[in-house]
């Protein structure tokens, strides 16, 4: 059975849904940074991947802090039509970029240089695909909250308008 405030942005399983994602973005995040600060030279530091892996991801991040901050010291909802199109935004940009990181992202066979004695080509593996997996977590999270938001504006939409009294605007 589903509760009948589940349309309301400020529902538990929404909120839920928006912390599990804002952990899972910032665990990529905070990986996909420590494979570039802790490699001197691979394929986590050359060409554009580094920048456009994270800006996504930070979008995604932000996103799900700002709900959870507004959603816990504020009454007022959001309107389901703003969460519409930075969802959208959000689960395309975090889909798009994971996927072209996926395809493009030579996991393996590139010699990787270490700055710890610890590091191997193995653990600069190990690294880039926990980021990714956390990144396809994100984007699957960021697409529960998409449906979520397009569901509450149809059924917003829906709901019978009560007529204002004469006088007020």
């Amino acid at each position: 059975m589903i509760s009948k405030d589940i349309h309301q942005d400020n529902h538990v399983a929404l909120l839920a849904v928006n912390g599990a994602s804002f952990l899972s973005s910032l665990a990529a995040i905070i990986a996909w940074a420590a494979a570039i600060v802790g490699h001197t030279s691979s394929d986590f530091r050359e060409g554009i991947l580094s920048a456009w892996f994270l800006t996504p991801l930070s979008f995604a991040c932000t996103w799900s802090l700002l709900i959870l901050v507004f959603r816990t010291f504020t009454r007022r909802p959001i309107h389901p039509g703003i969460y519409v199109a930075v969802d959208l935004l959000s689960w395309l940009a975090v889909l798009i970029l994971t996927i072209f990181t996926i395809l493009f992202l030579p996991l393996r066979g590139i010699p990787k240089s270490c700055r710890y004695s610890s590091c191997s080509g193995r653990t600069a593996d190990q690294v880039a695909y926990f980021t990714v997996v956390m990144a396809l977590l994100t984007a699957v999270l960021r697409f529960i909250s998409f449906v979520w938001a397009c569901w509450a504006t149809d059924s917003r939409r829906k709901r019978p308008i009560k007529p204002t009294p004469e006088g007020l605007p």
